[in-house]
């Protein structure tokens, strides 16, 4: 996640000098999944010289989980990976359209029209919060207990899933599989919802920017 913007109710807080801050709550650190029982090609590349062989991972003779059991545990994981990672790239969206908004209301001035185009921009960011509030939590500031503060928004409650999936060697349990669906589901409505704000509400203020000849926020 690339934060552009301060956390939520924290005046004080002071961004890093490139103007970004790190993430910091539950979920911040990558997700590493293992890979099942089962047989593998590894290729190696090095000193112009490339290498292919064949890998067999075997499963652990201690666990009582079967290998079917595994694989279900893997795909599982890999299924939250991927949600994680939605997740992120809504952020990573929300957090670059906010920053931008920001950025135009210092350089707008202070006339009429420039306080027009300055609620319209505090309006749009509202609503961009709106959506980016249910993916993390926005008031997390690195410092004290934020995670006891505030409760946790989808990229901790999806971290905390792809953790306990991987506590024991199981198939995940059914209340585990329904959490997942739950919060893929969660995933696919914010992104809709973000959607609309783009092309709705952030359409109308870069047409507001263009009639001013500022230009436009960029949304990739």
């Amino acid at each position: 996640m690339k934060l552009r913007t301060p956390p939520l109710y924290a005046a004080d807080f002071r961004m890093n000098p490139d103007g970004m801050r790190k993430f910091a709550v539950i979920g911040s650190s990558r997700l590493s999944v293992l890979v099942p029982p089962g047989t593998f090609t590894v290729t190696l590349t090095a000193a112009g010289q490339t290498r292919t062989e064949t890998l067999v991972v075997r499963k652990d003779p201690n666990t009582a989980g079967s290998e079917a059991d595994l694989q279900a545990q893997t795909t599982a994981i890999r299924e939250a990976r991927e949600a994680m990672n939605k997740t992120a790239d809504l952020i990573n969206r929300a957090e670059a359209i906010r920053a931008q908004i920001a950025n135009v209301k210092t350089f707008v001035g202070d006339d009429a029209a420039a306080r027009e185009l300055q609620a319209a921009g505090d309006d749009l960011d509202k609503k961009v919060i709106a959506v980016e509030e249910r993916l993390f939590n926005m008031t997390a500031t690195g410092r004290g207990q934020d995670a006891l503060r505030m409760p946790s928004q989808l990229m901790e409650k999806l971290a905390h899933l792809a953790d306990t999936l991987q506590l024991s060697d199981f198939a995940p349990t059914d209340q585990q599989l329904e959490a997942q669906k739950l919060f893929g589901d969660q995933v696919t409505v914010a992104g809709g919802d973000l959607n609309t704000v783009v092309t709705k509400d952030l359409a109308a203020f870069n047409g507001m920017l263009q009639r001013r000849n500022i230009g436009a926020v960029i949304v990739r």
